[in-house]
Formats: C-alpha cells, sequence, structure tokens
C-alpha cells in the first residue's frame, strides 16, 4: 500500500500522507466482525481500510466484486458442440432448455467445463428435458394434423379449380358452379368428400370466388402464351372491331406467332372502346404492346376486315402503326371478307339476282315472324316427304348465309307454294303477303335462279371455307382462287347439276306438275341473265385477288417448292425468284441483309428441288422442314420464312372469337364486365382438355393473387368455445 501511496505521491507531485493505526477510525462492535475488522480481531489487522484508500479497494464495494468475479478462462467454440443447449449471452452462459422448460434457469460467469458438467448432470437440467421431450411429442401430432389438414384442403381447392374450369371451358353460367359443387359431393367425389360450409375453403363457394379462381385459370394460360409470344423472333396482330349485347364497343385482337417452329394463333386480348376511330384502336394496341412488354420493331404484319378505318391510306389504323413501330408492317385485307363483297358486288350488279335476293329475305321474315306459319310448312313438309327444314336468313356479309337460304328453298320449293296458296286462299290477316310471295315463287326466274345459284355458289362456298381454315397458307390461296374462277367459267358454257336437273324437269310451263309464271317471257333471257351474273362475279373476283401485284404475299411465293421445280424444268432456273427477291430485301431491309440474302437464296433454290419429298409440299410444310433440318444454315432466309409465317391472310379468328363472346355474354349475362368475360373467353378458347391442364400452377396463382384464410377442423373445444384456427 505504501508502495501504492508512494507512487501516486510521485505522480502527482505531492507528497503521500503518513498512515498510523491511530489515525483509523473505530468502528462500534468490532468484535462482531465489523467493517473495522474481524470478529476477535485486532484494530491493525490486514483487512482494516483507511478512508483515504482508493475507493477501487474500500471493502465490499461493487468495483471490487466485479473485479474479483472476472471469469479466469475463456469461453470455448467446441463447447456448443458438445452441449447443444448452451447459448454465450453477454458474458453469461445459459441453458436454453432450462430457459424454456426448467424450473430454475441456468447462468453462469464461471467459464469452466465443469460448471457444465454439473448442469447437464443436474435434476434440474434433467427434468427440464424430459418435460421438453414431452411437448415436442405433442407438438409433433399437432404439426402432423395441420399438415393433413392443409393437404386436404390443398385437394379440396383443387376441386373447386376443377370445377370452376368445367364451368368456364363449357361456357355455362356462374350460378351453376354451387349447384355442380353440391352434386359433385352428394356423388361422393373424393376432392369433396370432407368440404363443408365452415371448413377448409368451403367460403369461396360462390360467384365472387368463381371469379377468382376463373382469373387464376386464364392468367396460368395468358403466361404460357405471352412467354411463347415474346420468345418468337417477329408476330403479327389480326384486329376487329364489333359491339356485343349489351351494346357495347369491343375490339377483339389475336396475335399470330412461331413457338418451336410452329405457327400459331391465340386470342390475347378483348377489350371495351370508347368508339370505333383509328386513334382509340391504335392505343388499344399499344396498351397491349406495353402489357405484354413486346417489342413494336417485331410486329411483322395487321391483318383487318379492310374497313376504311383499319386500311385508310391517311389515318388508317395500319399506317399509323407503321409510324410508330415498323415502315415494313404488312397490311392484310382479310381474304374471306374480299370474296364476301366480290359475291355482293356481283349480285348487286344484276337486277334480277338482286330482287332474288330480296325474295329469298321475304320468304325467311314471313315464316320465322309467325310459329303457326312455320308449323304449317313443317306439317306440309311431312305429308310430301320432304325433309323439315328452316329457311336461313341471306346476309350480304355473311359468307355461307346465301348458299343456305338457296339450298333451302329449292329442297321445299313444292311445300312453300302449297302452303302459300292455302294461306293466301285464306281469310287471315296474312293473306296479302302470301299472295305477293305466291306470285314471286312461281315466277320463271326465281325457280331458275334457285337452281343455277346453287351450283354457281357452291364453288364460292368452297374458296370461302378454305379460307376460313386455321391452318390457311398463302401459297394456296391463289391457286384455289384460280381453280374457282374456272369452274365458273365452266358454269357459263356447261350448266351445272341443279340447273340441269330443272331445265331437263320443266315441261312447257309446268315444273313437277306446277305451274310457272312468265315462262315464255324469261325463259330467252335467262342465258344472257346468267352470263352476266357469272362473269360479273368473276371480274370481282379477280379485282380483289389478282394474280400478280405488288402485293408483299405474291413475292413470298418464290419460296414455295412447287414453283421451283417448275422453273427447274423449263430452263429458266437460273433467273427463278431474283426480281422478286430483290422486291422482299428491299422491304425489309432493316430486318435481312440484302448481300447474304442472295447468296442463301441461291443455295435454297437447290434445296428446294433437290429432294423429291420437297415436291409436294406448301409453303408453310417446307418453311418448318427447313427451319428444323436446315437449322443456322439459311440465317437471312429463315428471318424471311418466318415473316412469311406469321403473316395472316385472313381474319376468321376474330369471327370466331366474336361467336364465342356471343356465346357466352347473352341477354341472361349482359351485365358481365370486361375482366371476367375475357377470362371466360380465353378459358374457352385457350384451354387444353382438363386433364392435360395444369392445376398445380392455377392453385399457387389463386394463393398468390391476395392473403388468403385457410380454415381447419373445429376441435370439440373450440367448438365449445366458438371458434376456428385460421392459418394465413
Amino acid at each position: 500500500m505504501d508502495r501504492w501511496l508512494k507512487r501516486k505521491s510521485n505522480n502527482e507531485g505531492e507528497p503521500a500522507p503518513k498512515k498510523t493505526v491511530q489515525e483509523i477510525p473505530s468502528t462500534e462492535g468490532s468484535e462482531g466482525g465489523g467493517v473495522g475488522g474481524r470478529a476477535g480481531g485486532s484494530a491493525d489487522s490486514s483487512d482494516a481500510v483507511n478512508e483515504t484508500d482508493p475507493p477501487d479497494f474500500q471493502k465490499g464495494s461493487a468495483t471490487e466484486r466485479n473485479v474479483s468475479k472476472q471469469p479466469k478462462d475463456k469461453f470455448q467454440a467446441n463447447w456448443l458442440r458438445l452441449y447443444p443447449w448452451l447459448e454465450n449471452n453477454n458474458g453469461k452462459m445459459n441453458c436454453s432448455i432450462c430457459k424454456m422448460y426448467g424450473a430454475v434457469p441456468f447462468a453462469s460467469r464461471c467459464y469452466k467445463t465443469s460448471t457444465l458438467r454439473r448442469h447437464a448432470d443436474g435434476v434440474s437440467h434433467t427434468a427440464a428435458i424430459k418435460r421438453k421431450r414431452e411437448a415436442d411429442s405433442a407438438k409433433s401430432v399437432m404439426t402432423k394434423a395441420i399438415e393433413d389438414a392443409h393437404l386436404q384442403s390443398a385437394a379440396e381447392m383443387k376441386g373447386l379449380l376443377k370445377t370452376a374450369y368445367f364451368i368456364a371451358k363449357n361456357e355455362m353460367a356462374k350460378a351453376k358452379f354451387c349447384h355442380v359443387v353440391k352434386f359433385l359431393k352428394e356423388m361422393e367425389c373424393p376432392a369433396f368428400k370432407k368440404l363443408t360450409e365452415t371448413s377448409s375453403y368451403g367460403s369461396y363457394i360462390n360467384e365472387k370466388g368463381l371469379s377468382e379462381m376463373q382469373q387464376a385459370i386464364a392468367s396460368t394460360l395468358v403466361e404460357d402464351i405471352d412467354k411463347a409470344v415474346e420468345r418468337s423472333p417477329v408476330f403479327s396482330l389480326i384486329l376487329d372491331e364489333s359491339t356485343d349485347i349489351s351494346n357495347t364497343k369491343r375490339l377483339i385482337i389475336y396475335v399470330r406467332f412461331i413457338d418451336e417452329n410452329n405457327v400459331k394463333t391465340k386470342l390475347i386480348r378483348n377489350s371495351e372502346i370508347a368508339d370505333g376511330r383509328a386513334d382509340t384502336i391504335v392505343e388499344d394496341v399499344k396498351q397491349l404492346l406495353t402489357e405484354k412488354k413486346l417489342d413494336g420493331k417485331k410486329l411483322a404484319a395487321v391483318c383487318t376486315d379492310g374497313a376504311a378505318v383499319m386500311t385508310g391510306c391517311r389515318q388508317g389504323v395500319i399506317k399509323k402503326l407503321r409510324e410508330l413501330y415498323n415502315p415494313d408492317l404488312v397490311g392484310i385485307h382479310c381474304t374471306a371478307h374480299r370474296l364476301a363483297l366480290a359475291a355482293s358486288d356481283a349480285a348487286n350488279s344484276v337486277p334480277q339476282v338482286k330482287r332474288f335476293q330480296q325474295d329469298l329475305r321475304s320468304i325467311f321474315i314471313f315464316f320465322s315472324n309467325s310459329a303457326v306459319r312455320s308449323n304449317k310448312l313443317h306439317e306440309l313438309q311431312k305429308q310430301l316427304d320432304e325433309p323439315q327444314l328452316k329457311f336461313t336468313q341471306p346476309h350480304a356479309v355473311r359468307w355461307l348465309s346465301i348458299h343456305n337460304a338457296v339450298s333451302v328453298v329449292c329442297r321445299s320449293l313444292k311445300s312453300l307454294r302449297d302452303v302459300l296458296e292455302h294461306m293466301a286462299s285464306s281469310n287471315a290477316q296474312d293473306a296479302d303477303k302470301a299472295k305477293g310471295l305466291l306470285l314471286a315463287v312461281r315466277q320463271f326466274n326465281f325457280v331458275a335462279l334457285c337452281h343455277m345459284m346453287k351450283d354457281v355458289l357452291m364453288h364460292v362456298v368452297l374458296l370461302s371455307k378454305h379460307f376460313q381454315r386455321e391452318d390457311l397458307d398463302f401459297s394456296t390461296a391463289q391457286p384455289m382462287v384460280e381453280s374457282t374462277k374456272e369452274a365458273l367459267k365452266e358454269i357459263i358454257v356447261h350448266p351445272g347439276p341443279a340447273e340441269t336437273e330443272f331445265f331437263s324437269s320443266l315441261d312447257g310451263n309446268k315444273f313437277k306438275g306446277d305451274k310457272i309464271f312468265d315462262c315464255h317471257t324469261q325463259k330467252p333471257a335467262f342465258d344472257d341473265m346468267k352470263s352476266r351474273y357469272v362473269g360479273s362475279l368473276i371480274t370481282e373476283i379477280e379485282r380483289r385477288f389478282p394474280c400478280e401485284t405488288l402485293d408483299v404475299l405474291s413475292w413470298f411465293t418464290i419460296l414455295e417448292p412447287k414453283k421451283a421445280i417448275m422453273a427447274k424444268k423449263s430452263d429458266n432456273f437460273s433467273h427463278y425468284g431474283l426480281e422478286k427477291l430483290d422486291n422482299l430485301l428491299a422491304h425489309f431491309s432493316n430486318y435481312v441483309s440484302a448481300v447474304d440474302g442472295c447468296s442463301e437464296f441461291a443455295l435454297l433454290k437447290q434445296t428446294m428441288v433437290s429432294s423429291d419429298s420437297y415436291a409436294s409440299l406448301t409453303f408453310q410444310q417446307f418453311a418448318e422442314a427447313v427451319l428444323s433440318d436446315h437449322r443456322g444454315v439459311f440465317i437471312e432466309m429463315e428471318k424471311l420464312i418466318k415473316i412469311a409465317l406469321v403473316i395472316p391472310i385472313a381474319s376468321v379468328s376474330c369471327e370466331r372469337g366474336f361467336s364465342t363472346q356471343n356465346r357466352i355474354k347473352t341477354r341472361f349475362r349482359n351485365s358481365l364486365n370486361n375482366a371476367n368475360l375475357t377470362n371466360l373467353m380465353l378459358i374457352s378458347e385457350l384451354g387444353p382438355p382438363q386433364e392435360q391442364f395444369d392445376f398445380n400452377r392455377a392453385f399457387i396463382k389463386w394463393k398468390e393473387m391476395k392473403q388468403r384464410r385457410q380454415k381447419t377442423e373445429r376441435t370439440e373445444d373450440q367448438a365449445e368455445r366458438g371458434r376456428t384456427p385460421l392459418q394465413n
């Protein structure tokens, strides 16, 4: 102590005060072991401390106690491996088991192995371990019960998703959902065996829950389409507008793209629009490309019905899209619409044919507006052993309607005349209308045109059906047009089977025993009328389907193997396709290299004629063979081939889409909003057979749509307390 005082004196520059025994204050009760000394000790005991001593060394101070209890050893990391329950927290060793299950928590600052060993062997720690094992056993039972409940809930939810898929795929009303689920439960369907109103996902058995499920299903389908379109090097759009049952203007969009060397056309959008102006339609297309994250420069073509708002050269939709995205964008006027316009214009150019179509429409209206008239006609058809057919409405823009109407009238001509004659002789209110129609159907021109038009329109119908094929190839379109024109030219010279039957059955002014009016005056002019009508039809087809134009589609015909083989036989093979190739390379200069394209085309020509297996292939079949068998060989020509593959030449996909829309959104369901209508259309058109759909993905999407509350079965205690545990 003196040495410490000496050092302190030297450090502070002051002499250390001398200490004497007498200066130490006496303490009462020293004999009892007070602060000043031990029991029975003297005043000069070594434990005595002067008030002038440093406070750190005053006996009993907090600082002295901390210093005296500083750990002599350090914490060893291997203890955590030897004692899994050990924790090292803020200079203390704790036992995690005793903390949770022990009667007395363990905490020690003595970092010694013996301390840990004594605690591990202690009674308190052993009892805590026993209680932990019992708790873990009970917890595992509870966990397994919860997991089993979750698995059962997932099975029930997937069962509901399958039911929702079935409802949408079969275009059923949402109100049928709960009834179908109830029926499946009564039939003891495994997924619904334990389904109740308060267990599992039973609260989703309603129209709102059904809408969410169908949205998850549609999102799954759209996700695959979006990824495939994004991967496609080029794509095209098919647009059309219409008005639904609730008088809402709608724009439907289909996308044509390449997926694994196969061309696909899928529904991608059906939206409400304020009006049918070009700016409105273009804005909707821009929104589509933005939402789907599609590159507008890859937009190769747009196919429409040919309306002025779509194809206008100044403010049309196609022109605006060229300015926005791709100057090489190809605008296509639907071939099926072009054919319908050609047939309509040809009929309107001949007054007798135009009047004939008006008479057909009057017959349809006369019988469709009265069930009594229709029933009389059907009874008479049954008595005359004629097919009980229903008259159809001829429409100028319905591609097959006029042919169907003509065919029905031809097959029911006798029963039609008889029922009109019976009604005309009665005193009914419709007697005058019946007299007028009877006079029309007894005219020579009406009967003769029925049979002649049946032959003529048959060829138009075959061409129209070809244009409505889903796998339509532009290389087969022009040959079908040419063959149709040749068949029509043949009809002018040699009458068809229906016309031949009519004239062979004509006896003076009677046809099959029934009198025909104005036979002598109208018959001589019939051949001239027929020639004018059929000739006008051929002219209109040629005008709307020219053989050689600056149309981009005509340039792609150089990629047809059949034409290359024909050029090989005519010794003009070296110059085959060069002019059209230059046009293609110039038009798509931003996409294809002209120099490499010319070199590759020379090799591609040799490939087309080198194998007999290519001779019978269409362009689409040959293109798919090149992309798969010669992948990476014709790099620039592959770009042209892919462009040609995605160019649609008909917008019949949109017409089918509107048919699907009208089947779903009926007058009984006219309050369907746009989101639900689109989801139902996507499932109806894009959905595969139910056994091929991945309901696991739809289930995950359904859960991620928002935070779900999953109900589990009530226990007896919970039922008494009136509550059910919820699992988020």
